[in-house]
């Protein structure tokens, strides 16, 4: 299960920092294109796929209780808003270097 738990949270943590690193721009204020939203939530829905298809017990995945599942998003929450706020950081430190 652990395995199963890093792999959905790998992916969801990168599929979010695509949004994050995107633009300047806050994560939560940024429009991003049609063609990243639809390509995301295709890997979200392959990676779900991954897990719980019935062949994903021969891939070493297994099915996640939902409080498991609930952890793994609050990991997720905090890492897209530290995230979010350190590029704010960073991106004011190379304005002012400029």
């Amino acid at each position: 299960m652990f395995q199963t738990g890093w792999f959905l949270e790998s992916i969801l943590t990168q599929l979010c920092i695509l949004f994050i690193i995107r633009t300047q721009k806050n994560f939560f204020k940024s429009r991003p294109k049609k063609n990243l939203i639809w390509f995301s939530v295709v890997a979200l829905l392959v990676t779900l796929g991954i897990i719980y298809m019935p062949f994903s017990e021969t891939l070493d995945m297994y099915h996640l209780p939902l409080s498991i599942i609930g952890s793994i998003a609050g990991i997720i929450i905090l890492y897209v808003i530290t995230a979010d706020i350190l590029k704010k950081y960073f991106f004011r430190r190379i304005n002012k270097m400029s």
